[in-house]
């Protein structure tokens, strides 16, 4: 109840998320405990619309470990844990920088690398429109850029068994 958006399944099945309009945060239900957890205790840097509301944003798929999901906030990409502890900013720089990152997922079985450490990101830069591929490892944030041009860089396609990328100009 109280809510302006219907509530979704996480990305793992393990819970349904919702935003509560009356104290204007993130809920997730755990589908076998029934326990209701309140997202990203402190939900203020979480990107919000003029009113306030976390609208803006969107829940993307769980992160290794399914203890916490990805949410972009328009700009940056974050890990909001599960159980309620305080979310963690991966991109660090998007909204500072004018710059929107989103998750590149090329291999469904593997969308975090081999290692479970590396998310593929896109970019485009809000003001000269460049766009960018980029390796982010998970454990040191650490960001490689991988290209960035002055044009639409397409769709890359990943080789199937080899850290290698085609992109169409």
């Amino acid at each position: 109840t109280h809510t302006a958006k219907r509530p979704t399944w996480s990305p793992n099945g393990d819970g349904l998320l919702f935003f509560n309009e009356s104290e204007r945060a993130w809920f997730v239900i755990d589908a076998a405990t029934h326990r209701r957890t309140r997202l990203a205790a402190d939900t203020s840097d979480l990107g919000h619309d003029s009113r306030g509301v976390p609208s803006s944003g969107r829940f993307g798929r769980a992160m290794p470990g399914d203890r916490a999901l990805v949410w972009s906030d328009g700009k940056d990409l974050w890990a909001v844990p599960l159980d309620g502890s305080p979310p963690r900013n991966l991109t660090r720089t998007g909204r500072r920088d004018g710059i929107t990152y989103a998750h590149l997922v090329l291999d469904s079985d593997q969308p975090y690398g081999a290692d479970e450490q590396i998310m593929l990101l896109s970019s485009t830069n809000d003001r000269t429109k460049a766009e960018g591929l980029h390796r982010l490892n998970l454990s040191t944030l650490k960001m490689e850029t991988l290209l960035c041009m002055d044009k639409d860089l397409g769709s890359p396609v990943k080789a199937k068994d080899a850290e290698r990328y085609v992109i169409s100009l």
